[in-house]
């Protein structure tokens, strides 16, 4: 059984607490991707499940049973660098087999595990190379066999793809995703690069200043973000955030103005209130060029034109004294538009995919119907 278990978990060095009562949930053979920015603790909680680093407060539970003082060699986890790690005397095989042969395993058993893992992962003409002799993504895909030659219950990444290049990450990224299919591990990956979370992950736990900011499939928090700082995070490039005030609320839907007074109307049921400040949050698939300046919501000069091939994101310049609103707004359209730096281009928004952020950055779902201002969801 690999189902793991974070309750409470906390970590602190000295009077400084890195990690902030998390809570987390993997079920056996998932795999969960932590992401967030440099910081936020997601390497930190990593080491403390595979007992590299101690737990000041909380339970680790692996499979039903507390791991907190369990020695990492005793918890039946392996774990994978990002900096390989490898012995660089040994071969490829002796560097594979290594931890077998600690345990004392026979030595025709060790050979033909080496073997086995090598054709997995297409070492297997490489096993008497040394590791100078490799390239960075052989020498990775020598410690994951270093990992999964013991046939672990979980398997720890710790950025193992950070120090490839772009085209070797994605080869990685899905020799990972096949090796969890075939081998049907529990994986925790940690990572900073949510495209990395979002192609890989079952689940993603967005960790942001010690604590979880959000837990789910990638698609949801893609879609339904709980908070500003996962709608930021999650998506290339982020949501677009429009700083905006709420003039009046009516029975089925709301009417806001940006700084300049530009006038929008969201249908719906809001827990807002008359002169609340808020962030229309919305992707930038989900804005699209308007026929002509009077059915657009906004009208605004082009600053950047990004030319990708198959798609083009354009970034709008905000108002000059729009001073709220600073970021651009980036909206996605062919990849042949005609567009160009210095266009004024009008744009509306998909009604259907606006959300709304409160003045702390959480989101305000459609309510049901009107009812009193309460809790923030």
């Amino acid at each position: 059984m690999s189902r793991i278990e974070l309750n409470s978990i906390r970590k602190s060095y000295g009077d400084t607490e890195i990690i902030k009562g998390v809570d987390i949930t993997i079920e056996e053979g998932e795999f969960a991707v932590f992401v967030g920015p440099s910081g936020c603790g997601k390497s930190t909680l990593l080491r403390m499940v595979a007992g590299l680093e101690s737990i000041s407060a909380g339970d680790l539970i692996l499979g039903g049973q507390r791991m907190n003082d369990v020695p990492p060699d005793k918890r039946g986890i392996a774990m994978v660098f990002q900096s390989y790690a490898l012995y660089p005397h040994m071969t490829v095989a002796e560097n594979i087999g290594f931890a077998l042969s600690l345990k004392k395993v026979a030595k025709n058993e060790i050979k033909n595990r080496v073997r086995e893992v090598g054709k997995i992962l297409h070492l297997e003409d490489l096993l008497n190379r040394k590791p100078a002799e490799l390239s960075g993504g052989q020498r990775q895909r020598v410690a994951i066999g270093r990992a999964i030659v013991k046939k672990p219950q979980v398997i720890l990444f710790d950025e193992p793809l950070s120090n490839l290049d772009a085209m070797l990450r994605v080869q990685m990224r899905a020799e990972i995703q096949k090796l969890h299919q075939e081998f049907g591990s529990t994986i925790i990956y940690v990572t900073h690069d949510q495209v990395e979370a979002m192609t890989m992950a079952e689940k993603i736990v967005v960790l942001n200043q010690g604590r979880v900011a959000q837990t789910g499939h990638p698609i949801s928090l893609y879609k339904q973000p709980q908070n500003t700082f996962v709608a930021e995070f999650i998506g290339s490039p982020k949501m677009n955030l429009i700083e905006l005030r709420i003039d009046q609320v009516y029975e089925n839907h709301l009417e806001l103005t940006d700084a300049v007074g530009s006038r929008f109307t969201l249908a719906g049921v809001y827990n807002v209130n008359t002169g609340d400040i808020v962030k229309l949050g919305i992707r930038p698939e989900h804005i699209s060029i308007a026929e002509d300046a009077a059915s657009a919501d906004l009208v605004e000069p082009v600053a950047i034109v990004e030319r990708l091939g198959a798609e083009t994101y354009v970034h709008l310049h905000p108002k000059e004294n729009a001073a709220a609103q600073s970021a651009p707004i980036v909206l996605r359209v062919e990849g042949d538009c005609q567009i160009r730096q210095g266009d004024k281009l009008g744009i509306v928004f998909d009604r259907q995919h606006c959300l709304l952020f409160d003045a702390d950055g959480y989101v305000r779902k459609r309510e049901g119907k009107r009812g009193k201002r309460g809790r923030r969801d």
